[in-house]
């Protein structure tokens, strides 16, 4: 029964793209830890042991139970949509009709919203010209329709976007980096002359690909073979998998493009940090997702070694996913001194004590003296949270410490966000009779001030109650420079949560500087009741 729960309510949240994503093997665990490469038919000869086939022979066990699950779930659910669908057939030819009778400027501006809402622009630019005359009209009309093209295409598909893209639009371009049902080869032999229209490229490829052909081999080839020009270029984004397989030179895996790209601002890569070029000399934004298993300093020198030679970089993301760690590895200190805005991010972690300090060793490590933004997100797995008060209350606090950097090392910080979300069914904790009574949170979340003094804006989007603590040594808040303080989709946040987090910004002495409160789709929390605690001049309730 929990799973159909979920099933239905992520239903009710799904976004656009976020089917495709999960699509893929990389997101899901049981397709990402296993070696199906290295015990394939073809590789019958290797030699197995026994903790390995253990865990193999658990993660398909596993896998059965899911397909079992799944199955059922979805023979239901199409004897369901059947039932719906001839309830609303009547209805249908009616709804239509009325949309096709808007003015030509709305339908336009709704097509333009759901067209250019996902990443599958050009399967809704198809299906909507093969609604009706006036529609097919509408769409071949408008370029932006067609500015997606996409290496899975057929040729007669491709020579009809670029046609009804116009002649000097800006072009998006997706490669898949999988030979097996289409050669990406094969796209850029049709595509490459219009490098110069390119705005944004993605490339990304199957982990299970053989290191002979992956997405860096593909940018190499493109480099050698074709003379490109990328005078449009903004983004650049590439999924791969290099360090994967254990063999061979990182070096030579990862490329170094030569190509002219004068207007590149945005650089992503998955699972990989690329080796410095001239190509990368306008950027102001890099953006990685690591998994770390170890060699931590390797991966981290790789960085330094990007930003140092791209002084431009003011803005650095970084997404970390353990692996494995024995967290004995000694790190070095790096220095970032251009980066101005530091995104930390732990999509999927398993919360505890060891893999806490972790993300504290690494972030003492980077020394970031000009940063002004810090962003710090973490998605702890809702099964390793403690349901235990007083041990919750101290993980908690590890992710605190991490959250607030050392002032000496970040002088120049004044703005800091938080997001502290799960991923699955937050436990039922343990709750105390005073905090029932009160509707307080017991996940406590504690800020110090003292320690953030030159902050002025707070940002938190988080299930934990947030207290704001003064320990130093000169009287609470008589250095604070908190101005602006915002709450956002916190959902367990309600009225009396927020009158103690107001009570301790009270203690702390940094109620009075204050200037404003924005809460912002915070559904637990009552109007009412807030406004009679604040007054209105100094917050503002969207979303309630």
């Amino acid at each position: 029964m929990d799973v159909l729960r979920v099933l239905e309510e992520s239903a009710l949240r799904t976004k656009p793209g976020e089917i495709e994503k999960i699509s893929c093997w990389e997101t899901w665990d049981v397709g990402r830890n296993a070696d199906f490469q290295r015990f394939s038919s073809d590789g019958g000869h290797q030699t197995m042991d026994n903790e390995t086939f253990a865990r193999i022979a658990l993660e398909a066990c596993r896998v059965d139970s899911m397909v079992t699950t799944l199955t059922a779930l979805l023979d239901t659910a199409l004897d369901i949509q059947r039932s719906y669908n001839q309830c609303m057939k009547p209805f249908r030819m009616k709804y239509s009709m009325g949309l096709a009778s808007l003015p030509d400027e709305v339908l336009l501006h709704i097509f333009r919203f759901v067209a250019l809402s996902d990443e599958t622009t050009r399967k809704h630019a198809v299906r909507l010209s093969h609604v009706s005359r006036k529609f097919r009209e509408l769409v071949l009309g408008e370029h932006l329709f067609w500015v997606e093209l996409h290496s899975s295409a057929k040729k007669d598909e491709l020579d009809a976007f670029l046609s009804r893209s116009g002649h000097d639009t800006d072009l998006h371009v997706v490669i898949r980096v999988d030979p097996r049902p289409f050669d990406p080869m094969a796209f850029l032999d049709n595509c490459w002359h219009t490098a110069p229209r390119w705005k944004s490229l993605k490339i990304c490829e199957h982990k299970d690909l053989d290191l002979r052909f992956t997405a860096n081999v593909v940018l190499k080839e493109m480099d050698q073979r074709y003379n490109l020009q990328f005078q449009r270029l903004h983004k650049l984004h590439v999924d791969g998998w290099v360090e994967h397989g254990g063999i061979g030179n990182d070096n030579e895996l990862r490329f170094k493009p030569t190509w002219s790209s004068p207007k590149l601002r945005i650089l992503r890569c998955l699972n990989f940090i690329p080796l410095p070029s001239t190509s990368y000399s306008s950027l102001s934004s890099f953006a990685t997702s690591l998994l770390f298993s170890g060699r931590l300093n390797d991966k981290l020198r790789d960085l330094s070694i990007l930003l140092s030679s791209t002084p431009t970089i003011t803005k650095l993301e970084l997404a970390i996913t353990f692996v494995h760690d024995d967290g004995l590895e000694v790190l070095e200190p790096f220095k970032f001194e251009n980066v101005k805005i530091f995104r930390f991010l732990f999509p999927s972690h398993t919360i505890g004590t060891f893999n806490n300090d972790l993300v504290l060793k690494i972030m003492k490590t980077l020394h970031l003296p000009n940063l002004e933004h810090f962003y710090f997100s973490i998605r702890p797995v809702a099964a390793f949270l403690p349901r235990d008060e007083d041990a919750s209350s101290a993980i908690i606090a590890e992710l605190a410490r991490v959250f607030v950097p050392d002032p000496f090392l970040h002088p120049k910080l004044t703005s800091l966000s938080l997001t502290l979300t799960c991923v699955g069914k937050l436990p039922t904790q343990k709750v105390q009779n005073s905090q029932r009574a009160s509707n307080i949170l017991p996940w406590t979340f504690k800020v110090p001030l003292d320690q953030i003094p030159y902050a002025a804006s707070l940002s938190f989007t988080t299930f934990a109650q947030i207290i704001f603590t003064w320990d130093g040594a000169s009287s609470p808040g008589s250095t604070s420079s908190l101005r602006r303080l915002r709450f956002s989709a916190c959902k367990k946040l309600t009225s009396a949560g927020l009158r103690e987090t107001i009570r301790s910004l009270k203690d702390a002495g940094a109620w009075n500087t204050l200037e404003r409160i924005v809460v912002e789709n915070c559904n637990a929390l009552k109007y009412d009741e807030t406004l009679k605690e604040i007054s209105e001049d100094k917050i503002t309730i969207l979303g309630v």
